[in-house]
């Protein structure tokens, strides 16, 4: 079944280290409202899930995490790379 999973502690830690999701946020931008957020403070900011994913061919299988802002448009999506760590898709 497909349903959405909670992201864990470490998983948001993890996700707000991301460089795509910094800057998108503006979290080092010194002018910006969300500098200097703290991980509890974003999380209640963004909207978030997880999925397992499976492929039913070659490709990619494992986490998704989608994550939207104060607004519907296209979430931000993110997978755990070969490394090991969070990335976004582009």
């Amino acid at each position: 079944m497909n349903n959405p999973i909670i992201i864990s502690d470490s998983e948001w830690q993890e996700i707000i280290e991301n460089e795509d999701i910094r800057a998108t946020w503006a979290l080092d931008d010194e002018l910006s409202e969300y500098n200097a957020m703290t991980k509890q403070e974003f999380i209640k900011e963004v909207y978030g899930c997880k999925f397992n994913f499976i492929n039913d061919g070659p490709g990619y299988s494992g986490d998704v995490f989608c994550l939207y802002g104060d607004n519907l448009d296209t979430p931000m999506t993110l997978i755990r790379g070969l490394d090991g760590k969070i990335k976004t898709l582009i």
